[in-house]
Formats: structure tokens, sequence, C-alpha cells
């Protein structure tokens, strides 16, 4: 691969606001490691007009490169400082100070081009720890792929950004009309300016600065505190019960998925027809998310049993569920978590469908039975010990919280564009670290089903075969349930 970029360093001029991170955003940091950076991504391929200048990509490149007019999260740098990583903030750079020959990157894949080249390059990429010194993001735009087509892969630290609000995000780049100007996902497009620039990551400040507003926000947090406690008592008596289709946090059986992991990242992805996907799940009574869960945990069952690693008990997933409004796009981390038993003891297709399917159901209502001040937080809460294992250097030692990270996002189903480029294929792609050392994500968009896999290949061998599995694994619940392949 030759690139195309030129660095020089950041500078040190900075701006002169501030602002602390929730505890959510901060754990990310404070789990981060050269061997396991906390950043998420996306990968979007995308096939040139005909009619195209052959300098169209460089073209796009020198756009992005004069795209200063940042929003946050994109202009925000953590403090410098020898507390930042016990007492990490934000602060806001001038536009002078960022630099653009750094963040976008522009590179052309070595020939043929095809899906292996690019998937080196990318679990490349996706293995570096990220500059922790400069704005926590990366754009690479990648050319040279077969059939004229070129890539832009794109990631960011998960203390900046969930994986939901990256998809959404990166959704505002692209547009409905081709012949629509290019727009970074750094950059805020004019009716979002405002909205955008007021959604940060985190509270200004920390929390109203006058008295009355400090005693009326310490007593909201009590109130807070008091219900939390009252919910996560209640859950506490429903866990104890979990019932056929329940899965309890800390309750799976260890599997090498849950070992220990090296600083190599390995990226997969599989990309299958929507309309195919919804035909399927019609046809079981099911949801598209439940076909998901149903693929995934036959194409794991497969490859672990090629293995002879097959756990004796069902794996389970912890599977993230997006708080935010419809249309909310503001930064930050705004999840909470469902634990999902996946049934990998049941043989047939349609059997482990249905039984899936039951336990997502059984999840989704529990969750949405706690008081809102418990369900927002459960996923911090769920997820606390475990990120105390991995501070402490002890994740993929004892029993993780679940198995594996499945996570479904949706965006628009109409078709979208990139300077007059059409998307084609659009793949998340999550995190792994000690303990969860592979995460499959999906986004359903543009009559697409895409599928991203990461995981370490020193932990799980010959990962793409779990992409390929799930592929297959479709194509068995489709023939189970007569739905015919398009």
């Amino acid at each position: 691969m030759r690139v195309m970029a030129t660095t020089r360093p950041a500078r040190n001029t900075v701006g002169g606001r501030r602002q602390k991170l929730n505890l959510l955003d901060r754990s990310w940091l404070l789990v981060d490691r050269a061997r396991t950076p906390m950043h998420v991504g996306c990968l979007a391929v995308l096939s040139v007009p005909t009619d195209a200048s052959a300098d169209l990509v460089a073209g796009m490149v020198e756009q992005m490169r004069q795209a200063t007019d940042y929003v946050r999260p994109f202009n925000l740098r953590l403090r410098p400082g020898r507390l930042k990583s016990l007492l990490p903030r934000w602060e806001e750079l001038p536009a002078d100070s960022i630099d653009l020959d750094y963040h976008v990157r522009h590179s052309i894949l070595a020939p043929p081009g095809g899906e292996r080249e690019l998937g080196v390059v990318v679990s490349q990429l996706h293995s570096r720890p990220m500059d922790m010194s400069r704005p926590l993001w990366e754009c690479h735009v990648i050319e040279g792929l077969a059939g004229g087509r070129f890539a832009v892969y794109f990631r960011v630290h998960h203390a900046t950004l969930d994986g939901v609000a990256l998809m959404r995000r990166m959704q505002r780049m692209f547009s409905a009309d081709p012949a629509h100007d290019l727009a970074p996902v750094w950059v805020a497009r004019s009716q979002r300016r405002r909205r955008a620039r007021d959604g940060a990551t985190g509270s200004q400040g920390g929390g109203p600065g006058a008295l009355p507003g400090r005693v009326a926000f310490g007593l909201k947090a009590a109130r807070s505190v008091a219900a939390t406690v009252a919910g996560l008592e209640m859950e506490r008596q429903r866990r104890r019960h979990p019932g056929p289709h329940g899965a309890t946090p800390f309750g799976a059986q260890r599997s090498i998925l849950n070992r220990r992991v090296t600083e190599r990242r390995r990226v997969a992805t599989e990309s299958m027809d929507v309309g195919f996907v919804k035909q399927v799940a019609d046809a079981a009574g099911a949801t598209v998310n439940d076909v998901f869960l149903t693929i995934c945990s036959a194409a794991l069952r497969r490859y672990l049993a090629e293995l002879g690693t097959l756990p004796d008990l069902d794996l389970t997933a912890g599977t993230p569920v997006d708080l935010r409004d419809s249309g909310d796009g503001s930064a930050g981390n705004a999840f909470s978590m469902m634990l999902v038993n996946l049934h990998t003891q049941l043989v047939g297709p349609v059997a482990r469908m249905h039984a899936v399917r039951a336990s997502a159901e059984h999840a989704k209502n529990k969750l949405w039975e706690l008081p809102k001040v418990v369900r927002d937080n459960y996923g911090a809460l769920l997820l606390a010990p475990y990120m105390a294992q991995l501070v402490l250097g002890l994740g993929g030692r004892g029993r993780p919280p679940f198995n594996v990270i499945l996570s479904n996002i949706r965006a628009p189903d109409e078709a979208m564009y990139l300077g007059g480029a059409r998307l084609e294929l659009c793949y998340p792609m999550s995190l792994v670290t000690d303990g969860q050392a592979l995460s499959i994500t999906v986004l359903s968009a543009g009559g697409r089903f895409d599928i991203g896999f990461v995981g370490c290949p020193d932990t799980l061998p010959h990962l793409q075969r779990i992409a390929l599995y799930s592929a297959a694994a479709l194509r068995e619940l489709a023939a189970a349930l007569d739905v015919p392949a398009p």
C-alpha cells in the first residue's frame, strides 16, 4: 500500500473550553492499552460513477482536508496533564490547531485490489492505538479496489462516540442526492450545525455552577442513586430465577472467545440481501434481529465445534440497546445492555431460531420493566465489574459477563451517495479486549445486511470462517422454513 499523506506535529495552541467526561465515557479511557485500544470504526465501500474524472477520489480527499468547520467531538482532545488518565477532561481546539493531513489519509491498495487486500489493510489500521495527544478520530480514503471502487475507513475512540452514535454521524456524511456537496463527518450540514455544536460529549463544566443549581443537582443525583439501588435489587431478584430462556451476568461458561488477546486484529466481512433476511424473519414469525442472533449462534456453534472447543453450556450474547431518541445524534455513550441465550446446544436451525427469539424477547421485556433510571445506567452497572477486571489486568482470567457482543444497527434503506459515488457496502467495526476476543456488528442499510466481524487472530484462528458460516446459516435457516434463496 502506498501512502500519499504527509503529517506534521500537532500544535500546542488550544481553545479555552474544557469539559468533564461522564463515568461511562471515562471508563473506555481507563481500560485503553496499546494492546487493547478502545476505538470503533466503519468501513464503507463506494463505486465511482462511470463518467467520473480520474481524479474524483483525490478531489474528495482535498475537499475533506479543506473542511475545517468542526463540530464536537471532532475538535476535542484530552487535556494534557499527569492526571488525564484518572481525571480526564476534554478541551476544545481551535480549527487551525487540528492537522487534517494527519487525520485524513489517502492511500492506494496493492493490486489486484480485492477483498483480501482491503481486509489486510483495514485489519492493520484497526489494530493500531490512537494518538491520545490529538482529537481521537481518523479518516482513511483507500483507492485501488477492483471494479473502480474505493473505500473509506473511519475510526473514533469509544470515549468519544459509541457504535450507534458513530454510524448516525456517518449517515450524515452521505446523501440521497448524488449531486449533493461533500460534507465530511467532522463538519455539520448547515441545518444541523447548531444542534451538533450544542450536543457535546458530557456536560459543560460538570454541572450547575450556582449554589441553588448545585443543590438541585445534588438532590436529583441522590434520588437517582436511591432509585437505582431499588431497581437493582428488583433485578437481582429476577436474576435468581431467569427461567428457561434467561441469561445471567457472569453466568456464561468460559470459551476461547473469552481468552486474553494480543495487539493484532483481524477484520472479516459478510454482506447479505436485507430483503432475503426479512423474508426469513417473516416466515419464522420473528424479527430481523432474531435472525441475526440465530445465524451468529449457528456460525459460532460450527466454528467452535470444528476447533473442538464448543462449551457444554449455551453461549450467551451481550447485545447493546441504544437509549437515544430517533434522530438524536449526540456524542458520548448512551446504551444499555441485554443478555441473550444463544442456545448453541440446539442442533436444528428452526428450533434454535425459536429459542433465541424467546430469549431475546424475555431479555427485552425485563429491561423495559426496569425503572428508567436503572435502565439508563444498567449497561454501565453490568459492565462495571468487567471494566474493573480490565483496569486491574485480570480480563480474560475469570468468568466473562457474557461470551460475545452482538450489535444490530439500523439505517435508512434508500440509496446513499458521497460526492457522487454510490455507497455499496457499509460494515461497522467494533472493538475486542481481554475476555471478549470477538465482536460482531450488523448494519441494515441501503437494501444490504452488512456484518463486520472483529477478532484477535492469535486467539481465534481463521476468523473469516465465522463470516462464511453466518451466510451458510442464513441459507440453512431459509431452506428449513421453505424460503427460496434469491
